[in-house]
């Protein structure tokens, strides 16, 4: 594409795009200034507005830089998530986190247009590259089907279907396409990983400002903390991508003074987990701690500092840790009768089960409580969702969905396994062992507990912040395992010359 019409994109579409962008923004406000939280009136809410239009302001940079920077400003926009300030479409509320995403596929997608020849090198598509990206396409097929069969099935809303199955699926999947393509080399690799950790732990200590100005002090340790994701099993979902991240930074800091600042960050991850009082965490995270220590040998002496970390945290956060024992306890009672929150969970599980065997296709996004009315156990008691990862997406979404994750999961960590048994450098190895942890550690506790989905509450807010943390994994992780395979064949080329 010439320079000439490149710059006529930017003055016709991409500048009028943003320009329309900062005046809606700015009427929104106008009408409705109070999404910091009450009484924090209209600066804080332009503060936050200016963040948001600042960085969509930078539409001149690369999809990289474009990228880098969304990852940098995400604990702001789930900030937002919490707050009053949020969109009307329907009957379904989008709150900024979720718009952003949107606007963020828009932007990649113009960028890597305009730049397709400099920023997409034309390469030959191996076989398995092939079936991850017709996996996912199988995604959204399936969830489209099952969003249109809804209403004839369960009575479903198909706009609410609809618009589940663009939430859980495609625009996830859509952002996995461009962020993949976005990035070109192993060192752009390293450092969106490593501002997505950093930005993690802003995270943590912006959410739990955010829980602590909306508690009192006797709810500290018994309150389940969700640092501003959409609720705390989400959350503990989420840090499992984080946790042998964590390790892996103590690992390679050289310098005694960074190992001290990335174990207090450690620190920071595992007390932000035990806050939260969720078994299935605990339990996913004790699962990648293993992995990590059998997947790579040289990662097994932080480890052994880490549990000494952890008997720190366990120490200083006594309470809270004795809520989570308690909650453990709770499973199963003196009298051998399951908790009800178990009880209800694994009702959940066996009425999903039912679901997938009468509809292989769906019954559509978010409409299990349909489906909980008329096969579950205790009908008069609402449940939203199956409270396991993968049966939701095949009680809602259809088989065929599922079975397009499952495969596309499946070859992503086959690629970094190859990496780790294969004959690849101590550093790559490392790294891929990381990330496959992360990956499994996430899947694990999607199928112990609850797992994240495109949710609907009853409020009508809808919230996938939690599944596209994992599917911006994935894309990074699936490009790494492909860069580092084709920097190796062209090392073996060169060599044999």
């Amino acid at each position: 594409m010439t320079h000439s019409r490149q710059e006529s994109i930017r003055k016709y579409f991409v500048i009028p795009l943003y320009i329309l962008f900062g005046i809606f923004i700015t009427y929104y406000v106008y009408r409705n200034f109070q999404i910091w939280g009450a009484g924090k009136g209209l600066v804080g809410s332009f503060f936050w507005i200016f963040l948001i239009c600042a960085f969509w302001g930078i539409l001149m940079l690369d999809t990289y830089k474009i990228l880098f920077i969304y990852i940098a400003v995400f604990p702001f926009l789930l900030r937002l998530n919490v707050t009053t300030f949020k969109f009307q479409f329907g009957d379904v509320y989008f709150h900024p986190f979720m718009i952003a995403e949107i606007l963020l596929i828009v932007v990649l997608t113009l960028k890597l247009l305009i730049n397709k020849n400099r920023e997409i090198p034309q390469k030959k598509v191996c076989l398995e590259d092939f079936i991850v990206w017709y996996a996912l396409v199988m995604t959204f097929i399936g969830s489209i089907i099952s969003a249109l069969l809804s209403e004839s099935l369960v009575n479903g809303d198909i706009s609410i279907t609809m618009i589940s199955s663009f939430g859980q699926m495609i625009i996830p999947g859509i952002m996995m396409i461009l962020i993949y393509h976005s990035i070109s080399t192993e060192k752009q690799v390293y450092m969106l990983i490593k501002v997505f950790y950093l930005a993690f732990i802003l995270n943590i200590f912006i959410g739990s400002f955010t829980f602590l100005t909306n508690i009192t002090g006797a709810q500290l340790f018994f309150k389940r903390m969700p640092f501003n994701f959409n609720g705390p099993n989400i959350y503990s979902s989420v840090i499992q991508l984080f946790i042998p991240l964590g390790i892996y930074f103590i690992f390679e800091a050289k310098q005694k003074k960074m190992k001290m600042v990335y174990y207090s960050f450690f620190f920071i991850i595992m007390s932000s987990l035990l806050m939260t009082l969720s078994r299935g965490g605990t339990l996913a995270a004790i699962s990648g701690f293993i992995l990590l220590a059998i997947f790579n040998k040289d990662l097994r002496k932080p480890l052994k500092k880490v549990f000494i970390v952890m008997l720190l945290i366990l120490l200083s956060l006594s309470t809270a840790m004795y809520n989570l024992f308690m909650r453990f306890q709770g499973l199963l009672t003196s009298s051998r009768i399951m908790e009800f929150s178990t009880l209800i969970r694994t009702s959940a599980w066996k009425a999903s089960l039912d679901g997938i065997l009468r509809y292989p296709f769906g019954i559509g996004g978010n409409q299990f409580p349909l489906l909980w009315a008329d096969m579950g156990r205790f009908p008069s008691q609402r449940v939203l969702h199956s409270h396991q990862f993968l049966l939701g997406i095949a009680v809602e979404y259809g088989l065929l969905s599922l079975f397009g994750f499952l495969i596309m999961s499946s070859i992503i960590i086959r690629k970094l396994i190859v990496i780790i048994k294969g004959n690849y450098s101590k550093a790559s190895k490392r790294f891929s062992s990381t990330l496959l942890v992360s990956i499994i550690a996430y899947l694990i506790m999607g199928i112990i507990s609850e797992g994240p989905r495109c949710h609907l509450r009853d409020t009508g807010d809808m919230f996938n912040d939690g599944l596209i943390f994992f599917y911006m994994f994935l894309a990074i992780a699936f490009k790494y395992a492909n860069l580092v395979q084709e920097n190796e064949k062209e090392n073996l080329s060169n060599s044999s010359i």
